[in-house]
Formats: C-alpha cells, structure tokens, sequence
C-alpha cells in the first residue's frame, strides 16, 4: 500500500492520501451513491442519480488495477477518491463494461481523469484539490501533454479553478429515457515562456521563405492567385481554392493573417493549412500575408509605422488601401476568418462577431485548439468579458473610432467574423498548432452545416 503523505493544511482535518487497493472497493461502493446523492442533489433530480449510479458513477477496478487510483483517508475511514487512466473510458464503473479498455498513446492522446468521489462530511476540504494535484503529478510522469475529462455540474467549478476549459457540454443517456447533463473539459501542461515583456520578444519567421513555399504550394495544388499589391519587393496576393464542381451550395470562406509583423504564427499556420486536404464543398479565399515589411523588421506596423489591423476604416496605408479595394470586388463570404496572436494572452481566445445569432463556431473552435494549446481562462481578456476563451463583445462598428479588418468585412463582405488569437509567450510550434486546429475546427463545422 503506497502511501503519499499526509495533507495538514487545515488544523482540522489531516488525512492520508494513497493509492486505492482491491481491499477498498468493498468502502468505495459505499462511499460513491452516498457522495452522489448528497452531493449532487443540488444539480441533478433522484430519478437521474439512481439512473446514473453504477453506470456513469461506479467503481473501476480497472483504475485500482493500474496504480491511478486515490483514496484520502482519515483514522483508517475512506472519505475521499479520484483518480487518473492512461485508458480510453471516459467516466463510468467496469460493471457492464466488455473486455480491458484500449490503452491511450501519450504522444497523441490526453490522460483521463476519473471518478472524483468525496464524503458529504469532508467536502470543501481541498480533499478534492489535493486529488487533482496528485493525478496531474502522476500524468506528467506518465508522459501526457493534456488531459480531459467529464464533469458533473456539482464537479466543474473544482476543474475550472485548476486551469480545465470547457470543450462541450451534452447529456449522458441513461435508463428510462433519462438524461445526465455533464461538461467536457481539458487542460494542458504547457507553460508560457515568459520572453514577452512590453511586446513580443519570442520566435521570428523569415517571411520571404514562407511566403515562396506559399506559391509553390498553391501552384502544386490547384490555387490560383490574385496580387492587388506591391511593397517594398513583396507582393500582396489573394490565393482562391474552388470548391468540386458537383458542390452546391457551397459556403465562401476568407481567412487572412500576417497583418501585424510581430506575430509570426500566422503565415506557417496557412502553410500548414494549404498543404492539408480541404472539403471539397467550399470555396477558400486565403490571403497569407499583408504586412511582410512588418515581419522583415519585426515589428508590428508596416514600414510606415502605421498599424495596419486599425487602418480599414478611413484607409492611409498603400496596402489596407489596395486590400479594401480588391475587397470591394469580391462577392460575400458566409465566414471570415482573421488569424492573429497576442503576446500578454495566458492561452488562446477568440472574438465572435455575429450579429445575426448564426449556429456559433467558437465552441467547437476552442474544443479542437485545447488539445494543443491552453485556452485563455481570464473573466476579462482586452477589456471585454470572455467565457472559456470565447470573446462575443456587444458593439457596433460604427461607433468605432478606428476599425480592424473585421469590422471592414462585417460591415461589407460578411455576416459572421472570427478573430483567432495565439498566445505569444509559447512556443512557435504551438501557436501554429492553435491556429491551424482552430481554422480547421471552422471549416469542418461550416462545411457541415
């Protein structure tokens, strides 16, 4: 029985925490329907917890069997559980379970975690928190970048106060034609690099190499492509992927980046993109580029030191004036996409700018983007209010000042618009990763609808 120390963080409580044992399950089936009805009672009705237990709530010996089980326990009483797997399951006990359930590669997939049970009488204790703590521990170990999980409503606000986003919440369907609402969620383990202090101090490109891959990719691939611009030895271009000639229907979509020259992610991200099999039923204008002087002298502004992604409203610079010119040609789009980063993020976000309350891709963007790169957890983010990495802010453009290229396509070319903000401060590696999983996530769902 392997013991992990004790926990004397309250004068009051000092409990053992250990991995769980076969000789447990007999005091773990006792403590599960009592932690559920008790604790759960605030959120789900009798008739559901009964249905949810020994089903969705229940022992996995499967969990004892590897090691990733833990008790706490107090004076020889279990008042506490939870553990981890390196399996496929995602909750549930092994009653009805057929066979060994799959193992899980850490290179490619996220740890679990599993069956969080605590005594009525011990809650909000931090026997839960210390749990958790133990788990990751053992994750990390194990060789896992990120781990999911599936709350109970009761169990989320434990998960979301130790760095867990939400990727979807859905029902469990249960006996009698009941239903279990509970929330996915998932966390990583990456760690901000702690380079950027007052700008962006991280990774650069050389965004002449990127951008004749560019045109060597489209060329391989059947993309034709439109320069409405020349800057300093640089072309602007337009690249346009049409869909199948069967496809009706078929949904135009534009994505743009590299606008601002310190946020080097974008312009590898549509490489990556280009190179990858795109659904036949949509028509993709991408636009790789629109600050390369930017990117050669590494900072933000274009050569003129005018900040590009606020100059759409009335247009000074030569190349947001040719851009809202070609613009001004082109026919609606039914998404827009505008790939960028922010250096002081502590994950990824994105703005949702649909004034006509369409089917929103957010979430479904931030579910593919947590398996690679953390999610944004602040309540304020720029100034606005965010839930789980998902800025939908109440304005209009006309009110405004100064305009970003969104606000240019909102109010001319589209009626649902996406900012994708990578986080600075992580590798380069990931913030390509973020914005690639996050467009891809878009066109999947788009193209499904």
């Amino acid at each position: 029985m392997q013991r992990l120390g004790k926990n004397l963080s309250d004068s009051k409580m000092n409990w053992d925490l250990r991995l769980a044992c076969e000789n447990d399950i007999p005091a773990l089936e006792l403590l599960i329907p009592l932690s559920v009805r008790t604790l759960q009672a605030a959120h789900y009705s009798p008739a559901q917890m009964e249905a949810a237990l020994g089903t969705v709530f229940g022992v996995d010996r499967q969990l004892i069997l590897d090691g990733t089980h833990f008790v706490a326990e107090e004076q020889g009483q279990i008042v506490g559980c939870g553990g981890w797997s390196r399996r496929k399951a995602m909750f549930g006990g092994d009653h009805d379970r057929a066979g060994q359930d799959a193992l899980l590669d850490p290179k490619s997939d996220p740890a679990r975690i599993r069956a969080f049970f605590i005594h009525p009488d011990w809650a909000r204790r931090g026997i839960g928190r210390s749990i958790l703590a133990a788990c990751e521990s053992a994750i990390r170990q194990a060789g896992f970048q990120t781990i999911e999980l599936v709350a109970t409503l009761a169990g989320e606000p434990l998960y979301a106060s130790n760095g867990y986003s939400v990727i979807e919440r859905y029902e469990i369907p249960m006996s009698d034609g009941l239903m279990l609402p509970v929330v996915r969620m998932a966390k990583t383990f990456m760690q901000r690099l702690g380079k950027n202090d007052g700008g962006y101090f991280g990774e650069q490109i050389v965004i002449r190499d990127i951008l004749s891959e560019i045109k060597l990719t489209a060329q391989e691939r059947g993309w034709s492509s439109e320069t409405f611009h020349s800057e300093k030895g640089f072309d602007l271009y337009a690249l346009t992927r049409t869909s199948a000639p069967t496809s009706i229907h078929a949904p135009r979509i534009y994505i743009s980046t590299g606008i601002h020259g310190d946020e080097p992610a974008g312009p590898p991200a549509a490489l990556r993109l280009m190179k990858e099999n795109w659904p036949d039923n949509a028509e993709v204008v991408l636009l790789p580029c629109l600050n390369p002087v930017g990117f050669v002298k590494n900072q933000r502004e274009n050569g003129q030191h005018i900040d590009l992604n606020r100059d759409y409203l009335q247009p000074q610079s030569p190349e947001i004036r040719a851009h809202v010119e070609w613009l001004k040609k082109q026919s609606p789009f039914d998404l827009c996409l505008c790939l960028h980063e922010d250096w002081e993020s502590h994950g990824f976000y994105v703005y949702e700018l649909n004034p006509d309350h369409k089917h929103s891709l957010a979430e479904a963007m931030v579910a593919a983007v947590v398996k690679v790169c953390p999610i944004d957890p602040s309540a304020i983010i720029e100034g606005r209010e965010a839930v789980g990495g998902i800025i939908r802010p109440n304005l209009d453009p006309r009110t405004r000042p100064l305009w970003p290229e969104s606000f240019w396509l909102l109010q001319n070319k589209t009626r649902l618009s996406y900012t994708l903000e990578a986080p600075s401060d992580f590798e380069l590696s990931v913030r390509v990763n973020a914005l690639v999983s996050a467009t891809r996530a878009a066109l999947m769902a788009v193209t499904a609808d």
